[in-house]
Order: structure tokens, then C-alpha cells, then sequence
């Protein structure tokens, strides 16, 4: 499979190759060195990163959560805090023994902000037992119940907040309604006001069925708020119809940016603009979201899984909080059948131009509809394939402008990474 991006060579796909020909000239225009140790964490591939689930509730009804409306079939149990540092202690452990000095830790949910005094709690532990260990923490959120003190607690700690938001108030407010059956949506946008100008949050939309216009929901938020970062992901249950109809959309939204990158009109969608940093620095990625090497999930019953979203007991365990200590041999054992998988000839993706730089498909998602944490989806290979091309062709026809839009905006996109 060949795919030539750029006539100029200095853009296009090869074989099992993807490569990306920058002059060294532009490498330091782009001054990567300054951000790259922003960076090396995203590269870990042992035990680093932890989602702490805090509690089995939310105050939303989401039809469509794979939670089963967060209580992950076991609901109101809230994680206990001495399970929550034993397995901050291990992945600070499994750090340090590899040279490291990053750690990432997420609260998720249910509803994290619902224990919001136990995050509080979490957090001066891991700066006061371990100050020379620098912790990127996180929270997702519906953010309903964000208030002026969280935010100066988040942005005090330097927190990534990601909320969740499925696009305009009539097609959100179908699908995310607090418990009465009211929308939630003036509620969040009225929320995010209290963020001002905080630039380490981002937007989250799922598409689902009857709720696919991703370019028009990312140009309705974009006035509606001040945040410039947005990621979408792909409700498992769509139909085959709404799918394809996602696609059109799709296109829509790259021609979008692409104009308003042209226009210096820039923001992040974290779907196209993650693969850049791994070209910009050059690094192979095997695994989609580093579930099961280097990110692992403590549900708030002590069970560990190697992704959050499998806390719904939709598969066994790895282990519990009390045998935590097996968790770098499993890291270790599945990294290897990851690469085997890849260099697999009998599987699908040996002979495919982006297996370099595609970092596979979701676990969860593959296991959902195969069965198999490493197995193919055809459907989601589609997706994985038109970000990549449309990720390329952003580049190559950048590089076209005559203006220094091509080295600002990918300027910008390094900073906007390196926030968070």
C-alpha cells in the first residue's frame, strides 16, 4: 500500500512506513526541545498512570453510558482512600525504579466531582509524600457541579479537566438530562464561564446515534465557550446508517479546520492533532491508549482492570488493590503481545501504510465488538485510517501556504499538548 501525500516527498506514506520529511531547519523553528520533556511521559511504557474511580454514582441519567448510568452495576460505593494511595504508592514505585519522574492520575467516575473532598485529600498526599515526583492529575467530568472553589483548587494543582458536552442544547440535552429529566446543558455552559481563561481543559463529545454532526457541534461550542480543545469518541452501539452519516460530517469538520487554520483561527481536536506529536517527535506507537503497559484503573471496589471502562464487569479483573504488585509483569507480558500482534502476518494490520503510527483501536472497543482485547474492528480501522490521512493532508497542505501558518499552528499544538 502506497499513499503519496505531497509530491515533494517531504509528506506521504510508504509501505509499512509512515514518514514525515521536516527539514532540520523546522524542527528548530518549532523549538520541540524546550517542550519534549512535556512529553516523555506520553511515551512510558510501564505502570505510570492511574484512573481512580471515585465513586459509583452520578447525578446524570445518560441514556447511552456504558456505565449503566455510573454506577458500574454496583451502585453509591465510593473508593476508599487508603486503596486510592496504596496504588498511588505503586505506580510512584514502578516511576522511580525506571529512572522516571512523571506520574499521571485521573479521577474518574461515575460522577467524580460527587467526592470531591476525597480528590482534595488524594491530591495533598501525592505532593506531600512524593515532592519530587511531577503529578499531572485529571478529572472528567459532566460539569454540572463545578463551582469557583473547584476551579481555583484544579487550576492550583494544575489539573487537565476534560467535560463532557454531545454538541448543541437541543441534541446534549437529548441525551444527558439529570435525574428529573431536565437538560443539563445551561448548566454546564454557565459552569464553564467560571473557568475563564483555563487552558488545560477540553471538550469531550460522543457520537451516537442521532447525535453524529461533529462539525456543527464543534463550531455551535467554539461560540458558545472559551475552551479551544475538543476529542470525540464513538458510542459503541451506533448504527451502521448513523455511522456513515458520521463521515460526512467528518469531512465537513476537516474542511472546517482546515480553513480556519488558514484563517489563524486556531484550537485542538486532540483526534487529529495527537498523531502529530508522535510524528513531530518521532515516536512508533503500539498501543492506542497504553491500557494494560503503562495506564491501569482502580474501581472503587479495590478491583483493578487495565482500562476504566472495564470496571462494569464486562471482564475479569487483573487483580485487587492487595496484589497490586503484579501489575509490571502483566504490563510487561501484554506490551509483547501487543508488538506480536502487530508484526502478526496473518493479522490485519501487518500490511497496512499507518501501523507505525495508528495506535490501534480502542481495547475496550475491540473486545466489545470481537471479543478481544487485540482483535480488529473494520468499522473503527475506517476511523483510525481517514484521521490519519486527514492528519497528512492538514500538513502537506499547510506546507502549501506561503505564510508561516504550517510552523505556528503546529507551534500552538505542541504548547496546547504540553498544558495537558
Amino acid at each position: 500500500m502506497s499513499i503519496k501525500i505531497k509530491e515533494n516527498n517531504k509528506f506521504y506514506v510508504y509501505n509499512d512506513n509512515v514518514m514525515i520529511f521536516l527539514p532540520e531547519i523546522e524542527y528548530k523553528e518549532l523549538d520541540i526541545e524546550k517542550y519534549k520533556n512535556s512529553f516523555n511521559d506520553k511515551f512510558y511504557d510501564f505502570p505510570s498512570s492511574i484512573a481512580i474511580n471515585m465513586i459509583n454514582d452520578c447525578n446524570l441519567n445518560c441514556n447511552y453510558c456504558y456505565a449503566n448510568q455510573g454506577n458500574y452495576n454496583k451502585k453509591g460505593i465510593k473508593i476508599s482512600v487508603p486503596s486510592a494511595k496504596k496504588a498511588i504508592n505503586y505506580i510512584v514505585k514502578c516511576i522511580i525504579d525506571n529512572g522516571e519522574k512523571k506520574a499521571k492520575i485521573t479521577f474518574f467516575g461515575g460522577e467524580p466531582l460527587l467526592a470531591y473532598n476525597e480528590i482534595k485529600k488524594l491530591v495533598l498526599y501525592c505532593k506531600n509524600e512524593f515532592p519530587q515526583i511531577d503529578f499531572r492529575f485529571g478529572t472528567i467530568t459532566n460539569g454540572t457541579l463545578l463551582n469557583s472553589a473547584m476551579v481555583n483548587f484544579f487550576e492550583k494543582n494544575k489539573f487537565g479537566l476534560s467535560i463532557s458536552i454531545d454538541g448543541d442544547r437541543s441534541t446534549h440535552d437529548k441525551y444527558r438530562k439529570f435525574i428529573n429529566g431536565m437538560g443539563s446543558y445551561d448548566k454546564i455552559i454557565s459552569n464553564i464561564k467560571l473557568l475563564n481563561d483555563y487552558s488545560r481543559c477540553s471538550i469531550r463529545i460522543t457520537i451516537t446515534n442521532d447525535n453524529y454532526k461533529i462539525d456543527e457541534y464543534i463550531k455551535s461550542l467554539l461560540k458558545e465557550t472559551d475552551i479551544r480543545k475538543f476529542t470525540f469518541g464513538i458510542d459503541t452501539n451506533i448504527s451502521t446508517d448513523d455511522y456513515e452519516k458520521f463521515f460526512i460530517h467528518y469531512n465537513n469538520l476537516y474542511s472546517n479546520y482546515l480553513k480556519d487554520i488558514k484563517e489563524g483561527f486556531y484550537y485542538d481536536i486532540t483526534n487529529i492533532t495527537m498523531p502529530i506529536i508522535h510524528l513531530i517527535y518521532r515516536a512508533k506507537s503500539f498501543s492506542y491508549c497504553k491500557a494494560g503497559t503503562a495506564y491501569f484503573a482502580l474501581a472503587s471496589d479495590g478491583k483493578i482492570y487495565s482500562c476504566h471502562r472495564f470496571a462494569s464487569n464486562i471482564v475479569k479483573e487483573i487483580t485487587n488493590i492487595d496484589n497490586i504488585n503484579i501489575i509490571n509483569e502483566y504490563s510487561k507480558n501484554f506490551k509483547k503481545e501487543q508488538i506480536n500482534h502487530k508484526n502478526n502476518v496473518n493479522n490485519e494490520c501487518y500490511s497496512c501504510a499507518f501501523k507505525n503510527i495508528c495506535s490501534g483501536i480502542c481495547p475496550y472497543d475491540t473486545y466489545v465488538e470481537t471479543g478481544k482485547f487485540l482483535g480488529y474492528s473494520k468499522r473503527i480501522c475506517k476511523l483510525r485510517k481517514k484521521t490519519l490521512i486527514n492528519m497528512f493532508s492538514l500538513i502537506a497542505k499547510l506546507d502549501q501556504e506561503k505564510t508561516n501558518v504550517k510552523k505556528d499552528f503546529m507551534t500552538y499544538i505542541i504548547k496546547s499538548k504540553s498544558n495537558g
